[in-house]
C-alpha cells in the first residue's frame, strides 16, 4: 500500500539513509512512532520536521518553544522555533524565524500604500529572506494561505499565499492594537505567546543587540503607516512604512 502526506505519494520516510516512519493520511491513516524520529527537534533534518508535522504527529515528539537551527547558504545560522501547534491555517504547526533577519527592510517604499498584499515587504524582501536559508529548509517550506486587512480604512479581509509571511499583531499579542479589528477578530493568538507572554519572548535580536521588527498588520485609518514590535517586546505601535526595521518571518508545515 502507497504512503502519503497530503497529496505526495512517500514510500518511507528517512533521516539519512535511516528509515523513519511509514505514513498513510485518509481512512487508513497509520504513524509508526520510531525511535529514529528524534524527539529533540533540532536532530531532525527539515524534511522529516515537515513529514511528522504534515502526519499531525508533531505533539507526539516536540513542544512549544522547541527550536530547529538551519544554516543557510549565506552561511549564517538562524532558529526557527514552534510558536503553534493548533491547526492554525490549515497546517499543524507555525515556525516563526528567533533572530531577526535584518534591521535594514522598508515595510513599502511607497509611503501612501500599507496594503501588505502589495508591500515590498511581501513581494520583495521575503522571496529573498528564503533564498538565504539551507537548500534542504527552502526545499520543505511550502504555501501558507493567511489573512491580512487590505489596508487604509479598509474592513476588507484579503485571503494571501505565500511560503513566509511575517505575523500579525493578534497572533502576537493575543488583542487588538491599533491594528483594523476586522483582521483581529479573525486571527488567533499564536499558542507560544498565549502561554509565555512577559516581553522577552518577543524581543528580537540583530546580533546582541535588541531592536524592533514589522508585523504584516496595517495601522488603522492611516495609509502610510504599519504596526511593528519595539525593542522593548512589550507593545506593538504604528511607524511610517518606509522607515526600516527588521523581519521575522514565519512557515507552517
Amino acid at each position: 500500500m502507497a504512503s502519503y502526506v497530503g497529496n505526495k505519494e512517500i514510500k518511507k520516510i528517512y533521516v539519512g539513509s535511516q528509515e523513519v516512519a511509514d505514513v498513510f493520511v485518509g481512512a487508513n491513516k497509520v504513524y509508526s512512532n520510531g525511535p529514529t524520529v528524534d524527539p529533540v527537534l533540532n536532530n531532525n533534518d527539515w524534511a522529516t520536521i515537515r513529514a511528522v508535522c504534515e502526519a499531525g504527529e508533531a505533539a507526539n515528539y516536540w513542544a512549544l518553544g522547541d527550536t530547529k537551527a538551519d544554516t543557510g547558504t549565506d552561511s549564517t545560522t538562524r532558529h526557527f522555533q514552534i510558536v503553534d501547534m493548533q491547526g492554525l491555517y490549515n497546517k499543524h504547526v507555525v515556525f516563526l524565524q528567533v533572530e531577526l533577519e535584518s534591521t535594514s527592510y522598508q515595510w513599502n517604499n511607497n509611503l501612501y500604500y500599507n496594503e501588505y498584499n502589495l508591500a515590498t515587504i511581501r513581494t520583495t524582501t521575503l522571496p529573498e529572506v528564503l533564498l538565504k536559508y539551507s537548500s534542504d529548509l527552502q526545499g520543505q517550506v511550502t504555501d501558507t494561505t493567511y489573512k491580512v486587512s487590505a489596508g487604509q480604512y479598509s474592513t476588507t479581509l484579503l485571503d494571501l499565499t505565500d511560503k513566509l509571511f511575517l505575523p500579525a499583531v493578534k497572533e502576537l499579542f493575543g488583542v487588538q492594537i491599533d491594528d483594523h479589528q476586522e483582521e483581529s477578530d479573525a486571527l488567533t493568538q499564536f499558542q507560544y505567546f498565549a502561554t509565555n507572554s512577559a516581553a522577552s519572548y518577543k524581543i528580537k535580536y540583530q546580533g546582541e543587540v535588541a531592536t524592533a521588527w514589522w508585523t504584516r498588520s496595517p495601522r488603522v485609518y492611516a495609509n502610510d503607516t504599519a504596526m511593528r514590535v519595539p525593542d522593548s517586546g512589550t507593545y506593538v505601535g504604528g511607524m511610517l512604512i518606509n522607515n526600516y526595521f527588521g523581519v521575522a518571518p514565519c512557515f507552517s508545515f
